[in-house]
């Protein structure tokens, strides 16, 4: 409503002399700003789709536990780093985000640190895998929170030790 209210005033506006042209000109650049959306990666997608999207695609393998490697990808999509796998159907399954400009809408980013996410989100559990990390698990909002493992035998999470990635996985919830 309020968006058909703010076209109204401005086509009111500039109708007067040469009105025709300028009420085509507004429409034209409204239309034309309303088709550039920005682009988002998510569990699910197709291959053949991230592919439109993503600047590229480069097959990478990655540690995902103390014994499993898996081969994956690593794309650019508006200027973030994402890297992902794939199921059976070329559908992502998996999405991880390192990179230091990601922040969710939540406003939890990589860097910020566990009391970040105990105040943002209530209902959270940690689950240590030896010799990969300390993950945060918020089942709710499908998010897992990764922390470096640390050789101290210390499995627990400090409120200043700094999220070091982000992943969404299909089959963790």
């Amino acid at each position: 409503m309020q968006r058909s209210n703010i076209i109204s005033q401005a086509i009111a506006i500039h109708v007067g002399r040469n009105g025709a042209l300028k009420i085509v000109c507004f429409l034209f650049l409204f239309v034309f700003m309303g088709c550039i959306t920005r682009q988002m990666v998510y569990l699910g997608m197709p291959k053949n789709e991230l592919d439109i999207i993503a600047k590229s695609r480069i097959k990478q393998h990655r540690m995902v536990s103390s014994a499993n490697i898996v081969e994956g990808y690593i794309a650019e999509i508006n200027g973030i780093i994402f890297w992902m796998t794939f199921d059976k159907d070329e559908r992502i399954d998996k999405i991880v985000i390192e990179d230091p400009k990601f922040r969710l809408k939540s406003g939890v980013a990589i860097g910020d640190n566990f009391s970040k996410i105990k105040s943002t989100y209530k209902n959270y559990y940690v689950v240590p895998l030896v010799g990969y990390g300390r993950m945060v698990f918020v089942e709710r909002e499908g998010i897992v929170f990764g922390f470096p493992w640390r050789e101290d035998d210390n499995v627990t999470i400090d409120d200043l030790d700094k999220i070091e990635w982000v992943e969404f996985v299909k089959t963790a919830f």
